[in-house]
């Protein structure tokens, strides 16, 4: 069969493609952020507000990926050997925002962070009360600091394509910002990790 151009295009035409700048991000607080406000110098946020922010400061994120674990077994007792599956790995996710200028969002995934395990302390060097404090070095549950991240790609007509539904969803890392003179133009960036227990695919199946 000789290969046809017009056939080609008619494929691509009538099945479109997805692109990966159309998509935006979920992410409900965990229960111990959840109601409550991210206190930056005496100004008073609600977390809710700062993670419907993120819909909108995303700038990168993956969808996620899936490693399937594998033995060598050697089918007869001898000879050459097989794969057979006996587990699967999920692979943690980076995503990236671009930071508000009051530094909300950095406070979000900070507090965030120290919530799951207590490794900061806080200083207090305006107004009256207690000049510091230090960390306890102490674990939360998990069911108290994870939570379901939602990920919506669309086609190029604003079509919902695809959600992705990241559950027991925790921050793993936040890395260190660089900071610079020379950097005039450049918005400042955050890098944080995802760890998750499973993933769904809403609609997804075979029937």
């Amino acid at each position: 069969m000789s290969f046809n151009i017009d056939t080609f295009k008619t494929r691509f035409e009538d099945l479109g493609l997805l692109q990966t700048n159309k998509f935006e991000m979920l992410i409900t607080p965990p229960p111990f952020l959840g109601g409550r406000s991210i206190n930056n110098n005496g100004v008073l946020t609600p977390t809710y507000q700062i993670s419907d922010s993120f819909r909108f400061r995303v700038e990168t994120a993956r969808i996620p990926g899936m490693h399937l674990m594998f033995a060598d077994n050697q089918r007869y007792g001898v000879g050459p050997t097989q794969k057979e599956p006996f587990s699967a790995q999920l692979t943690e996710l980076p995503f990236s925002f671009i930071v508000d200028k009051y530094g909300d969002l950095w406070q979000f995934w900070h507090n965030w962070v120290n919530g799951i395990f207590k490794h900061s302390g806080s200083s207090n060097s305006q107004g009256a009360g207690p000049s510091n404090s230090v960390p306890s070095y102490k674990a939360k549950y998990k069911d108290d600091f994870s939570t379901n991240v939602q990920i919506f790609v669309y086609s190029n007509d604003g079509g919902l394509s695809l959600i992705i539904n990241l559950l027991q969803a925790f921050p793993t890392a936040i890395t260190e910002i660089p900071l610079s003179w020379a950097e005039i133009s450049q918005p400042m960036r955050l890098s944080v990790s995802l760890s998750y227990s499973e993933y769904t695919v809403e609609g997804a199946g075979v029937s």
